[in-house]
């Protein structure tokens, strides 16, 4: 097995330093580079015009929105000098954000955060990335281009009315940019103390009268992070991916888009592992083998003003091979959704879906699945009317979403939205909404084990398809304002209310198993509880030349447990979320050709973990050298030298570290 690991290992690096190669020989070329009034071109008045399609599944001015959805753009991506998902994450209001090692994060919003928290539903591209395995998700493997980002749009908030189940305290979906905007060569590479080196080629071009196209390929490689003794642990993180989008025709006429993606990787970490042989329980070193691969085909078009259709198709296959558990999972997904006018003042949208989910796993002590293989079916509808009460003024908004699964059978998510726009600088909404997140498989139908005492007694943590679905039904208000063309405020109220959260029982009495001793615990729906809080942006352009954004959140949990439960850890979940925190970015333009980036953070203590809270200082220095080339200095994580942010059970946590990097980018035309 080491010998394998150690060959695959090399494999994976050889790909990426090839990659690397062929990217830097491509730097040399003539290129064309943004130029910092091209970077300050969205004004505040743009970014309150976004417009989204999250909220309702059909584009609509952010101003407009019914929900606490807050859009990172390509500029804000590029200015706070992140190189992953998770980390451009950081910037939005409440949203916690906490690394585990050097390649696994915890992220959700308002509450409930673990290594595979499990109320956020992720999208790229309208494809779902929610694993029902563990019910979260693996961000090892989530990522993209981030040149290729047009807007991450992050809803905090339940979205089950229109997504469906999961969609519990919020949605995360990656937008990225038609093929039609991505035109010519982009070439990007670097390295530093931290990311070791990293490389991306992208290239597009057009076919035919209305057909565009590009290709990218990517290759990274992470260092490792520091352990408690302050030791390079065996975290490291190295990967190759590559994919493509095609585009017919335009919306009007019918718009076809054919996208994919395909990729291998290695993502090291330290596990607790249990076995049945000496030495029973170990700290283990290894790396995850991870590959794979998804196609999605798209058609929407325009009947007419008001009025379009969306079908789409996907595949996404995935295999890990970790140190305790393999699993392979294939999923097919088909969804179809309309949108017309009735009677001119109802706006409504609604769809159909049918998702198919396969997974195969070799168990072993520590993870065990019964079956091993296991195929699940979810149906579901959704109808949405946007009831305009009056024109340009008072919008109420009403719908459910219907789903069948094979683990709670059907389930009904509504919700009622009101939005009022007194004026164009103002407005203000809100929100009532159910939503459930379904049991995963973990929940219902597998077993986790531990030993308490090394080779004479161990914990054994059992499914049960028992379990019934976590329950939110939530409050919320909103109000966005624009005091000057200068000021946007954009401040949000809610208070959510959770039933039937899933449960540890101890079982009455011990059991054997052969030789050893074994105290059952029995997945079960008896834990209760609420959050409150605020979550405040504001976007401020003091000069001509110098913009912030800055952010507060304020969360609140009290959970409970029924007289019956014996569970004396679910309402630990109370110290696992931070319950100030801050954010503030800073974009200064010296020179047209000169811009300095500098973000600092603030994460309040997670008491539960014993980790306190810690302020953080990224800065980022971009210089068009001319105008073909763009060189990028970033230093991150500036005012400690490391830092844990989050403790898990699933692998040991290191420490990120302070750490700089330099990028060189061009465009090529």
């Amino acid at each position: 097995m080491a010998v394998s690991r150690a060959i695959s290992g090399n494999r994976v690096r050889n790909l990426f330093r090839g990659t690397v190669f062929l990217l830097l020989l491509s730097a040399p070329f003539t290129c064309r580079a943004s130029t910092g009034e091209e970077l300050m071109s969205l004004s505040l008045e743009d970014l309150i015009n976004i417009e989204v399609t999250s909220a309702s599944r059909m584009p609509q001015k952010l101003s407009k929105a019914a929900a606490a959805i807050y859009v990172i753009t390509d500029q804000d991506i590029a200015r706070a000098g992140v190189t992953s998902i998770p980390e451009a994450l950081r910037l939005v209001p409440g949203m916690q954000v906490a690394r585990i090692d050097s390649n696994k994060w915890a992220i959700t919003c308002r509450g409930f955060n673990e290594a595979f928290a499990n109320k956020m539903l992720v999208m790229i591209d309208g494809r779902t990335v929610y694993t029902p395995m563990f019910a979260g998700v693996f961000w090892d493997v989530q990522d993209v281009m981030l040149e290729d980002v047009e807007r991450i749009e992050v809803i905090r908030g339940p979205g089950g009315t229109l997504w469906g189940a999961n969609a519990v305290n919020g949605i995360i979906n990656v937008i990225t940019k038609p093929a039609r905007k991505t035109q010519g060569l982009l070439a990007a590479a670097g390295g530093g103390s931290e990311e070791r080196g990293f490389a991306r080629l992208r290239y597009g071009g057009s076919f035919g009268e209305d057909g565009f196209y590009r290709f990218y390929l990517k290759g990274f490689e992470r260092d490792s992070g520091a352990d408690l003794a302050g030791e390079q642990a065996a975290d490291d993180w190295r990967s190759i991916r590559g994919g493509f989008k095609l585009e017919k025709g335009d919306e009007q006429e019918g718009l076809l888009t054919l996208q994919g993606d395909l990729y291998q990787g290695e993502s090291g970490s330290v596990r607790p592992i249990s076995s049945l042989a000496v030495p029973y329980l170990s700290n283990v070193a290894g790396d995850t083998e991870l590959s794979g691969q998804n196609i999605l085909l798209r058609w929407q078009k325009s009947h007419s003003e008001t009025a379009n259709s969306k079908l789409q198709l996907y595949y996404d296959g995935t295999d890990r091979k970790e140190i305790a558990l393999n699993e392979r999972r294939d999923t097919f997904d088909i969804d179809f959704q309309n949108q017309f006018v009735m009677a001119e003042s109802h706006n409504l949208v609604w769809g159909l879906g049918y998702r198919y989910t396969r997974d195969d796993f070799d168990s072993s002590f520590t993870v065990t699945g019964e079956p091993e293989s296991r195929s699940d079916q979810l149906f579901s509808a959704f109808l949405q009317d946007n009831v305009t009460l009056v024109e340009d003024r008072l919008t109420f908004i009403i719908g459910s979403k219907l789903e069948h699964n094979d683990y709670t059978g059907v389930e009904f998510q509504p919700s009622a939205r009101l939005v009022l726009t007194p004026t164009l600088s103002s407005s203000a909404w809100l929100a009532v909404s159910r939503a459930v997140r379904t049991p995963s498989r973990l929940d219902h139908d597998s077993e986790l084990n531990y030993w308490v005492v090394p080779g004479t007694t161990y914990v054994s943590v059992r499914g049960d398809d028992e379990v019934e679905s976590e329950e939110l039904t939530a409050y919320e208000a909103g109000l966005r304002y624009s005091p000057h063309d200068r000021i946007n405020i954009d401040l949000t109220l809610f208070y959510n209310d959770y039933d039937s959260l899933i449960t540890n029982e101890w079982q009455a009495l011990p059991s054997f198993s052969g030789a050893y001793l074994v105290y059952t615990r029995v997945k079960a729906s008896k834990a209760y509880g609420e959050t409150y809080g605020a979550e405040l942006a504001v976007d401020y352009q003091p000069l001509e030349h110098w913009q912030l954004k800055a952010s507060y959140s304020l969360l609140q949990m009290d959970l409970h447990t029924d007289s019956s439960s014996s569970d004396t850890t679910a309402e630990n979940e109370e110290g696992k979320s931070p319950r100030h925190q801050a954010s503030l970015l800073s974009t200064w333009m010296l020179s047209d050709r000169v811009e300095l980036n500098a973000w600092w953070r603030y994460v309040d203590s997670l008491p539960e973990l014993d980790i306190p809270g810690y302020h953080n200082l990224d800065l980022r220095c971009s210089w068009a050298l001319n105008d073909t080339l763009k060189l990028d200095v970033v230093g991150q994580n500036l005012l400690d030298d490391e830092r844990h942010e989050f403790t898990s059970t699933t692998a040991i946590s290191t420490a990120a570290e302070r750490g700089i990097y330099v990028q060189l980018t061009g465009h090529f035309d």
